[in-house]
């Protein structure tokens, strides 16, 4: 009489291109058995089943080190059903159990839901700040470039980014109604904010600024950006666009501030 096996087998499904690899100890040698599925259960009902017993072991331990090997290559693919290898869970088993353990604590009010607005508020100050700090001593992230570089990264990512938002926004004209008054009760609202506004823009109108003819490569200086729209006949907020890295030039002129 044959002794009962530990082994390691896959299991497919007629019809379909699923897989499962499991590990099996028999209470008695050829004993039926066709898995323990949890997450995709059903599956087992819907298609015939095909067994193949892959290898033998002579310990426990062993036959988990086998099975681990099988599914750790196909552990997020989507055709094999196995969740879990040795500890070690898939993508979407992960997720499905984020979702749950999230519910669990909104519902009791733990952990991150426990926190106040102004509670997360701090957190996210102090993180920051940490964050920050670290990326500094390091040299990492914003701190690993040059300022030059970054002046030159803003500039490219301005010119790509506008664009595109501009073109994935596409703004109804009820839309733009909307913002208009949101933003003029907001001025009514808040008065202070649009003296401030003002105030900025105005310094900023008031720089001397150097015009280049771009043409002839002549060159003249201004007291403001106001008096070279008005010697020029050009326009503020372009100017603006072009000291910004938005434009390449305005009209035939590039613009630097002294």
């Amino acid at each position: 009489m044959s002794e009962p096996r530990i082994y390691t087998y896959k299991i497919t499904f007629k019809g379909s291109n699923f897989f499962y690899f499991g590990i099996h100890k028999e209470k008695f040698f050829d004993e039926e058995y066709w898995g323990s599925p949890v997450t995709h259960k059903h599956l087992w009902d819907v298609y015939g089943l095909e067994k193949e017993i892959l290898s033998c072991f002579s310990s426990w331990g062993e036959a988990k080190k086998a099975e681990r090997e099988l599914i750790l290559p196909f552990l997020n693919d989507s055709l094999c059903l196995n969740e879990n290898a040795g500890g070690m869970y898939s993508l979407s088993a992960m997720a499905k159990g984020g979702q749950i353990v999230g519910r669990m604590c909104k519902e009791q009010k733990k952990g991150f839901f426990a926190m106040s607005s102004e509670e997360w508020s701090e957190a996210g100050r102090k993180g920051g700040r940490k964050g920050g700090k670290r990326c500094y001593e390091e040299g990492k992230g914003l701190f690993g470039r040059p300022p030059e570089k970054i002046k030159q990264d803003c500039s490219r990512g301005g010119k790509i980014g506008g664009p595109i938002g501009g073109r994935k926004s596409k703004p109804s004209k009820e839309s733009r109604l909307k913002l208009a008054q949101t933003a003029r009760e907001t001025r009514r609202k808040y008065p202070h904010i649009l003296e401030k506004f003002l105030k900025a823009g105005d310094e900023a109108r008031k720089k001397p600024i150097r015009v280049i003819n771009l043409s002839t490569d002549e060159r003249e200086e201004f007291p403001s950006i106001s008096a070279a729209c008005k010697e020029k006949s050009l326009t503020a907020s372009a100017i603006t666009g072009v000291l910004q890295g938005k434009f390449n030039h305005h009209k035939g002129y590039f613009f630097e501030l002294l």
